[in-house]
């Protein structure tokens, strides 16, 4: 939250794409600007901050619930998601490719979040 409050000259990010890493919540209600909107996307880990509200209060900024649905359903959100993806020739960030038989290294380079995108383990 620290860098993003400097690098915006303290006025925070209109808009966050929350994924729910362990500790991130709390650092995203500080580092929202004014009336901005933190997107929950997802809760990928357990974290044992309980971060407070009141920053989201403060700032008159809000969070919204991002659901991608079920593929049990026909013509989900997800597959309306992907095919938004293939017309607009959208692909994730891969930071590093592993083979299968190298899979506890990938995991060993996940767990250092030394990443920026995708850690990819290729069977």
């Amino acid at each position: 939250h620290e860098a993003v409050l400097d690098a915006t000259d303290g006025h925070g990010a209109d808009r966050i794409v929350e994924v729910g890493g362990a500790g991130t919540f709390g650092r995203s209600l500080q580092a929202v600007a004014e009336k901005g909107i933190i997107a929950l996307i997802g809760v990928l880990s357990e974290t044992d901050d309980h971060p407070s509200p009141y920053p989201l209060m403060r700032k008159q900024a809000r969070m919204e619930g991002v659901f991608v649905g079920s593929l049990d359903q026909p013509a989900t959100a997800f597959q309306a998601m992907n095919d938004a993806l293939a017309v607009n020739d959208l692909s994730p960030v891969v930071d590093r490719l592993f083979p299968f038989e190298d899979a506890p290294e990938a995991y060993r380079y996940l767990a250092s979040a030394a990443h920026v995108g995708k850690v990819v383990i290729s069977i």
